[in-house]
């Protein structure tokens, strides 16, 4: 079909579809308004020709769709048009069952389209229709861009310049309706970059590319015919980087170095045991053979495998050997380091892919358009500034996919994976994902984990090596090389030379092939050496220390001075906190949660030298509380020795945290310490911390997960949270964090007196019911900064915060306005961020069913709203559908609370209309004051 025609349908599908959710807008407003806004007259019978007239118009535009291919835009026009059809239907019957009544132009508005929207759906039915509108739109403008996409591709032009074309040829066609002429021009302009007011609705339309599971996918361009190579570039380096996450490196840093002299064998020939047999499966004969089973290193807790794994990914004879068996292919490696006591990312499917895929696209970026044509498109079409949506694993997984597929024909991949056994997941589809790649020709596969039986069960029949067989004598170098550096050690071996050796000897066989034991082990002997141990008391230690790694452990918290325990048992606990809100710890955050910084602390306060003074007696006193069980790495990162360690420490999670003092509160600590620091941004544009929208969420997550676990003082508590609003209030302000927001660009569409974006809290609500009438009633953000941060914190709920601040600001929320948005977010907290940046914590949890209930009965104690909003809301609530019991038993009780409370009102009600009755007035004031006081009973309105 011609371009002229498809522009023709799509524009009467969005006539159709801009009409009948403007009809929808003003039904769900009037169903649901407590405001008490007077609606406009609404005649039905016109709004039934309206929709008559678009169906008329929509079937003969339908007529021009013939044979459309499966698969095809074309065929997703036809769908489409079917459904509009559909919905014509629905909205005709419903709206033709009803007349007009009345005299008056507020009962005729009331009669037309409340009574009749009331009669037939109900605002969850309202919503549903809005909400397939909206999608049918986002469905003809994606399958449009597609369309036009292919077009200019077999043309050569970009699919801005051939939009432009179409709409400048229609401009000059007599046959073209006004409607179709102006939705081509719109839709041009939406695809040139350079029109500030085709933005609007990008990120929506972005959106819509992803959500849908019916729209073709782009055909994957041929970059080297587009003339802007520079773009080309830009788009590829836009897509992979968009890979990256913050601690993407942090495993491989953290991971030591091989101690020089040693693992040098894994690139020869094997040695030979006593009974003649290789002590293990030929590594070099694997890199340069056509083998195409997954070669798999593995061993005991702490033997060495991260090392030897990283040692072999650094080294330059992997390449050669690899070289050899790519041939004349060019040849790609990509490393990934599993670490289970990282961030989500470094534990998951999603963080090895994302890994894998930065390193190979990093290297081959000619790749980039092959394997995610649909990413690769929107940013050729909108510009490398628009926000694509997040990575997910099953995209991840296909554009993986794609790649080992062409591998072997266009280029050889090798792919080495340490630490299989600290995936968090399901360990099997982790060896299956691993065989799906490694089926492929071309692609050799290379894996380390601890001997478990999964991973034996895949790999143990195929080529194997087992570290603590073979590496004895690294031990022994790593040993003689350490005490070779300490005066104490030479002195006795001078003196006594064999015993020195004999006890050497002793201490190799000892560790039994574990690095970790040996390492730990000899730092003790060197503090031991310092002091001029005698030779006979380093042999008694050796004898006494236990050969078991956890055993070690607990002989190194033993050694701790008691004094120290608690500050020990203090720092694990800040470790743990920030682990389980997926946040690396780093010495900043530690000296910041420490007891003697005050609440009020000014970051910005201190110079450069004082911070980093602080960090570096914070190190000093970690080193000191620890005894090394946990480390310091090159980026300030703090973490445990290894994974051996945090293992020990949390089965000892008991003993270790009985150590604290009474008084400390770890989620309290460190709710202090990331409020420090988020206010230091919003005072210092240089300051660390990004406020993107991953590190946002990162930040507002950590906070609200803190806040609600934290036994703190109400009063300390009340110093921080408005701290926090404060500081991401100014931060909003300075950086514009939300001008790509789709919302706020409609909001201030909407509303052209509006100066300012909204509260920063609206950043992360997906949706708003009433901002609207909010804003036209001349509330200003600003002004009511406090009023919509309560809002947020009564979502978890934050009740000892949210009560504080309603007890203390009582003209704020005389209204009742601010009260009814609270008792909206507490009793739907849960359902309200399901798709925000907090959704991790933002959900229906049992153990916090009373907290929540009790702000409820609190809120509505001090609520006006009258019985028509809370039978409204009362409604909402029955609509709820979830199978979970105890979300159902908190639904009940939501509603007792509710049905108690329109009850009161109900009483009210009866009293004024007895004292009304009763009243001696004349008629008219009678009549006037009744209607009055039944209105403030019923409904209240927030302009007041």
């Amino acid at each position: 079909m011609d371009p002229l025609s498809i522009l023709s349908i799509a524009a009467g599908v969005v006539q159709f579809v801009d009409f009948g959710t403007r009809v929808l807008s003003e039904a769900k407003e009037a169903y649901s308004s407590s405001v008490g806004r007077t609606l406009q007259n609404a005649d039905l019978s016109a709004t039934v020709d309206n929709f008559s007239t678009l169906s008329s118009v929509l079937e003969d535009k339908s007529k021009l769709l013939t044979n459309a291919p499966a698969g095809s835009s074309h065929e997703v026009f036809v769908r489409l048009c079917s459904e509009c059809k559909d919905v014509i239907r629905q909205l005709e019957n419903a709206i033709s069952k009803h007349q007009v009544t009345g005299d008056h132009g507020f009962d005729r508005a009331v009669s037309s389209l409340v009574v009749v929207i009331k009669g037939i759906w109900s605002a969850g039915e309202i919503d549903h229709m809005k909400q397939r509108l909206e999608r049918i739109r986002g469905e003809i403008n994606t399958a449009l861009l597609i369309f036009i996409w292919d077009e200019a591709n077999k043309r050569g032009d970009s699919a801005a310049v051939f939009a432009q074309h179409q709409a400048d040829m229609m401009r000059n066609l007599d046959r073209i309706d006004e409607t179709t002429r102006n939705f081509s021009q719109q839709f041009a302009d939406m695809l040139d970059n350079r029109a500030d007011r085709s933005k609007e609705n990008t990120n929506q339309f972005i959106s819509v590319i992803w959500d849908s599971k019916t729209l073709p996918n782009p055909t994957p361009p041929d970059t080297s015919k587009i003339t802007d190579q520079l773009q080309v570039q830009k788009i590829n380096l836009t897509i992979a980087n968009s890979l990256l996450f913050d601690t993407i490196a942090a495993r491989e840093l953290a991971i030591p170095e091989a101690h020089v002299r040693t693992f040098e064998w894994i690139f020869s020939e094997p040695r030979v045991g006593d009974d003649g047999q290789p002590l293990w499966s030929d590594f070099l004969g694997w890199l340069e053979g056509e083998s195409k089973d997954i070669y798999w290193i593995t061993g005991k807790p702490g033997a060495g495998k991260s090392t030897l794994m990283k040692h072999v990914l650094g080294q330059a004879p992997l390449r050669s050997h690899l070289k050899k068996w790519s041939s004349d292919l060019p040849l790609i490696v990509a490393g990934f380091y599993f670490w289970n006591a990282g961030i989500n990312l470094q534990k998951t499917s999603e963080g090895l892919l994302r890994t894998l895929l930065y390193q190979i696209l990093s290297a081959q970026p000619d790749l980039i358009p092959q394997i995610h044509p649909r990413r690769w498109t929107i940013l050729q079409i909108f510009g490398c500034e628009v926000s694509l949506p997040s990575w997910t694993t099953e995209e991840l997984i296909n554009c993986f996919d794609t790649l080992t597929a062409k591998a072997g024909n266009d280029y050889s991949l090798a792919l080495l994976i340490d630490g299989l056994d600290e995936f968090e997941g399901d360990h099997k589809q982790l060896v299956n994902l691993f065989h799906r790649m490694n089926m492929h020709e071309g692609v050799k596969v290379c894996v380390s984990s601890r001997p478990w039986n999964v991973f034996d069960d895949k790999y143990g029949r195929g080529p194997m090596l087992k570290v603590e067989n073979l590496t004895k004598e690294d031990i022994e170098v790593f040993v003689r090389d350490k005490f070779s550096q300490s005066d104490g050690f030479q002195e006795l071996e001078a003196m006594f030379p064999d015993e020195v050796d004999r006890l050497l000897r002793d201490l190799v066989d000892k560790a039994q092939g574990v690095f970790l034991w040996v390492a730990i082990v000899v730092e003790f002997w060197l503090d031991d050496l310092t002091e001029g141990i005698r030779l006979s008391k380093l042999q008694a230690t050796l004898d006494d220390i236990p050969d078991d790694v956890a055993k070690l452990f607990e002989r190194i918290w033993n050694r701790i001075d008691p004094r120290f325990r608690a500050e020990a048992s203090e720092y694990f606990q800040l470790i743990e906190g920030m682990r389980r809100q997926d946040n690396p710890t780093f010495l900043q955050t530690m000296w910041l949660a420490d007891k003697d910084i005050p609440c009020e602390f000014d970051f910005n306060s201190v110079t450069e030298t004082v911070a980093n003074n602080a960090c570096k007696n914070t190190k000093r006193r970690l080193n000191s509380r620890t005894k090394g069980l946990v480390d310091i790495y090159a980026d300030d990162r703090v973490d445990y020795l290894h994974r051996t360690c945090r293992d020990w420490v949390l089965q000892n999670w008991k003993t270790i945290s009985s150590r604290t003092r009474p008084e400390f509160d770890s989620s309290f600590a460190l709710l202090k310490a990331i409020t420090i620091q988020i206010s230091a941004v919003a005072h210092k544009a240089s300051a660390s911390i990004s406020f993107e929208p991953f590190t946002f969420k990162d930040a507002l997550s950590s906070v609200m997960a803190f806040t609600h676990a934290t036994i703190g003082e109400a009063s300390k508590l009340v110093v921080l949270l408005d701290r926090v609003n404060s500081a991401f209030a100014k931060i909003s302000r300075q950086r514009k964090i939300f001008i790509k927001s789709t919302f706020c660009r409609d909001l201030l569409t909407q509303a052209p007196g509006l100066s300012k974006a909204p509260h920063w809290t609206f950043f992360a609500k997906p949706e708003l019911i009433q901002l609207k009438s909010v804003y036209e009633s001349g509330y200003s953000p600003d002004g009511l900064s406090q009023v919509w941060f309560l809002g947020f914190c009564s979502q978890f709920p934050i009740s000892s915060y949210v009560k504080s601040k309603i007890s203390s600001m009582p003209d704020v929320f005389i209204s009742g306005f601010a009260l009814s948005e609270m008792l909206q977010s507490t009793i739907f907290g849960h359902q309200f961020f399901n798709a925000s940046p907090v959704n991790l914590i933002i959900r229906h949890t049992p153990e916090y069913d009373k907290e929540r209930l009790e702000l409820v009965e609190f809120i509505l104690e001090k609520c006006p709203l009258g019985c028509d909003s809370l039978e409204n809301m009362l409604d909402d609530v029955r609509g709820w559908k979830d199978d979970d019991p105890s979300l159902r038993e908190y639904q009940v009780k939501v509603e007792s609370l509710l049905q108690r409370q329109i009850g009161i009102k109900t009483v009210q009600v009866n009293q004024t209309v007895q004292t009304a009755s009763a009243s001696q007035g004349t008629p008219l004031g009678w009549k006037l004051g009744f209607k009055k006081r039944v209105k403030d009973i019923l409904r209240f309105d927030v302009r007041h």
